[in-house]
């Protein structure tokens, strides 16, 4: 017998099947489609690209003699400040024909002309050539971290070469000349005192020569920065080289000197026409300097004795 309550509820059912299915559907392709939107913005944020940071070696000499030495530089550069990457210890690099005979690095921080910090990393390698010909230098890789992301990747340099000339002749000659005239000179007072005091009258002893403003920063660098002193402070030291070469530079140049700021001090100095080279090396000198005095870096005595270094070959040749 046919039941039409039946027939009603079985026409209910096969009209709702479809609709639930489709609903079904529908659900699932919005969970899926965002899922993959929220996927892609994950891996574009994955990816984004991180602040820009290179390499770069270059000698300071196409061509050296062979009884000279050229200087290696490899400079690491990036946007940001020192810790925005870890770099990995700079080997030295592998090369033929030549000694590596010495070493040394430094670290600054730049203001780019939008005013956003710019770090640098120095690292120098100082070259003896061992026979005549070619030299080569061959690429050095550096590893580095972003601190930021935690991925490490890898920089290169390029291979480099150099020309080993013939030596240059060593001036002994004139130098022996001087130490001669020296001993005639030194002969001939001693006569003439002689000659005086047998005749009861000794010349009073002459004057001491007036030491130039060179010869008495020198001494003051000799003195003070002497790593040998058993009480010698590695900061302390920093700020003589700091202060002297300000001195020298204020009196060389007539600038402010030790009331001017880094920053101020090379301003003047490009201003003087001042030879880049000069420029550069007292940049490096001061901020270097202005780190371990003011930034709490610890400083190195190696790294001190070379800045040293550069100041007393300033203060011994006056023609820079």
């Amino acid at each position: 017998m046919h039941d039409p309550c039946s027939a009603g509820s079985r026409g209910k059912s096969t009209t709702i099947l479809p609709v639930v299915a489709g609903l079904a559907v529908l659900a699932l392709v919005n969970v899926v489609h965002g899922g993959a939107v929220r996927g892609a913005d994950s891996l574009s944020a994955a990816v984004s690209p991180a602040p820009e940071i290179s390499i770069q070696a270059f000698l300071d000499r196409t061509e050296v003699p062979q009884n000279r030495t050229a200087t290696l530089v490899v400079e690491l550069r990036w946007r940001g400040e020192l810790d925005r990457y870890e770099a990995s210890k700079v080997d030295p690099p592998v090369v033929s024909n030549l000694e590596i005979v010495g070493s040394g690095s430094s670290s600054r921080v730049e203001v780019d002309q939008s005013g956003q910090p710019v770090s640098v990393q120095t690292h120098r390698f100082s070259l003896k050539p061992k026979e005549l010909g070619m030299a080569y230098i061959e690429p050095v890789v550096v590893l580095y971290t972003d601190t930021r992301t935690g991925i490490s990747r890898r920089l290169s340099t390029q291979r480099l070469q150099l020309n080993v000339v013939d030596p240059v002749r060593e001036r002994r000659g004139r130098h022996g000349f001087v130490y001669a005239l020296g001993a005639v000179a030194i002969a001939a007072g001693g006569a003439v005192y002689y000659f005086r005091r047998t005749r009861g009258g000794v010349p009073e002893p002459a004057p001491e020569p007036e030491l130039t403003w060179e010869e008495k920063l020198l001494a003051q660098l000799r003195e003070e920065v002497d790593l040998r002193k058993s009480a010698f402070q590695l900061k302390e030291g920093y700020s003589s080289v700091s202060r002297i070469a300000r001195s020298y530079l204020a009196n060389r140049f007539g600038l402010g000197g030790l009331e001017l700021t880094t920053d101020e001090l090379l301003r003047e100095l490009r201003q003087k026409e001042v030879d880049e080279r000069l420029i550069a090396q007292a940049e490096e000198l001061l901020r270097r300097c202005d780190q371990v005095r003011f930034g709490g870096d610890a400083g190195d005595p190696s790294e001190l004795s070379r800045l040293a270094g550069v100041l007393e070959w300033w203060l011994t040749r006056p023609q820079l």
